[in-house]
């Protein structure tokens, strides 16, 4: 690639580099600027074939120059941010998004299987509370949705390159952030690197047991054969393997289209059966037992956050700056998700009340022909959908083993490593073929870790010098309200697996 031609994620990583180098604190490995010793380098060679190179590409972008640096003097401050420097006209986008486009991602980035169980989360928290803590459980989500992307606009700025992703741009934020923070970006990375991982290995393990719990209930009712839920899981591994084996995003992406209409046009007449059937909601239980809450927080946040497509949905728009002003796509689009999840979960345990499942479709008459297509066409739809869930895992897992593996047998190594990623949700979800404590544990520890505490520690390392105190004090809130979902919803999860599979709990 010429040396004026460098995409959005190269110079990330370049500027990075530079920084892991030269930033106070870190052992130095090289003190060149790698943008500028690239273009230098590649100077003489352009320079004797520029009366016969063809013209630069017009999204070409010329190579950055380092970052601004700390405070002249002040090596331990927070590092300067470029204000002549515009991230927005330096991104090179193949196909950015309209503003529908991208609230059209944010949407199918959270209404997934998530929806099936929350009124499960209303039946543990009761109709009002759960209500309440829906819009709060909203209103934390949206303004650390924010936060993340207004850091990463500003580090953009400090390190002249127009975009990052997640774990580059917690990364960044340590890097140049007061000395203090400095010996945390690694680790920091590493950490956001796992819960994507963790969070992404869990969400194909709920699509899982929701498709082997819907065709063992169909399975049921024609054939009167009980056979556990986990011989179902068993039958599954040839369709998950098949889809989780297809490595071309090309043709993983007509296949989540399929899913998306199916889940929908499954989720229409379920809550045609819902809301014929929903009481008043006066008749409804206001308020649940504290001990089972907190499966409703971690179940609300994990429907709710959103945290994995935000920045990329944001570096690929046309107009980014309207994600989060003037047109506001975040907030809008952030609402919409809370009033589904609210009215959906409210209206499920309304209609069904005490007798609420961990999955909203079993819940529906398995002798009507509507409902038993219901149990048909949601569990296609996720098993259609169960590849690009798990797109993300292998790639990043492979990132830090390929090195190792000789460049001739590559190829067989990575499909050896999806093969066993998909083996291992199997696994999985065999030991523990019950919705509720899967989706706890996804939600309290992987949706809740990038949802609220990275956002809320990059704000707070970003602005350290110049935040007010109750810009700290809102930060370290969030914080603690993240280490209660974490602590409590992990609890709880693992509680309920083991007085569930592994016999009665034992007296205190």
């Amino acid at each position: 690639m010429p040396a004026e031609v460098m995409y959005d994620k190269e110079r990330a990583d370049l500027a990075l580099q530079y920084l892991r180098a030269n930033t106070i604190g870190m052992r130095a490995t090289n003190k060149v600027w790698p943008a500028a010793a690239g273009a230098e380098q590649a100077k003489g060679a352009a320079a004797k074939e520029a009366e016969s190179a063809p013209p630069a590409a017009p999204d070409a972008v010329p190579p950055p120059g380092p970052p601004p640096g700390p405070p002249p003097g002040q090596p331990d401050q927070p590092w300067r941010e470029d204000a002549d420097y515009d991230p927005f006209s330096e991104r090179v986008v193949r196909l950015p998004y309209s503003d529908l486009g991208a609230a059209a991602h944010l949407l199918k980035g959270a209404m997934g299987a998530g929806l099936l169980a929350i009124p499960l989360g209303f039946k543990m928290s009761g109709l009002a509370v759960g209500v309440a803590s829906g819009v709060l459980i909203a209103v934390a989500c949206t303004h650390c949705c924010t936060m993340l992307v207004l850091s990463s606009r500003l580090l953009c700025r400090r390190l002249r390159v127009p975009s990052l992703d997640f774990p580059s741009t917690v990364e960044a934020a340590f890097l140049t952030g007061h000395a203090r923070f400095r010996r945390y970006a690694r680790a920091c990375r590493f950490m956001v690197n796992f819960m994507l991982c963790f969070t992404y290995l869990g969400l194909p393990i709920i699509f899982i047991v929701v498709i082997s719990s819907s065709v063992q209930q169909l399975v049921q009712h024609y054939t009167q054969a009980d056979l556990s839920v986990r011989y179902y899981i068993l039958m599954l591994v040839p369709f998950v393997l098949a889809m989780g084996m297809v490595r071309d995003l090309k043709w993983l992406v007509p296949l989540s289209h399929a899913s998306n209409t199916l889940f929908l046009l499954g989720l229409g007449t379920t809550m045609y059966y819902v809301l014929r059937a929903a009481p008043s909601p006066a008749a409804a239980r206001q308020t649940g037992v504290a001990a089972d809450y907190p499966l409703f927080l971690s179940a609300m946040i994990y429907g709710m956050e959103n945290i994995g497509v935000i920045l990329p949905v944001e570096n690929t728009m046309r107009h980014p700056q309207h994600m989060t002003s003037g047109r506001n796509v975040l907030v809008w689009s952030m609402s919409t998700i809370a009033f589904c999840y609210i009215f959906i979960g409210a209206s499920g345990f309304l209609a069904f009340g005490e007798a609420t499942r961990e999955n909203i479709i079993l819940n529906l008459p398995v002798n009507e022909p509507a409902a038993q297509a219901v149990k048909v066409v949601i569990p296609v739809g996720v098993l259609l959908s169960y590849g690009l869930q798990l797109y993300v895992v292998p790639l990043t897992l492979w990132g830090g083993i390929q090195h190792r593996v000789p460049e001739g047998r590559r190829g067989a190594a990575f499909n050896l490593l999806r093969a066993g990623t998909v083996l291992f949700t199997v696994v999985v979800a065999l030991v523990v073929p019950n919705l509720r404590p899967v989706l706890a544990l996804v939600g309290a520890v992987g949706f809740s870790s990038l949802g609220l505490l990275f956002p809320a520690l990059v704000d707070i390392v970003v602005a350290w010098d110049t935040a007010s105190a109750l810009r700290l004090a809102k930060n370290l809130l969030i914080i603690v309200f993240w280490l209660v979902a974490l602590l409590s919803g992990t609890y709880s999860a693992l509680l309920e697996i083991r007085d569930t599979y592994f016999g009665e709990p034992q007296p205190s």
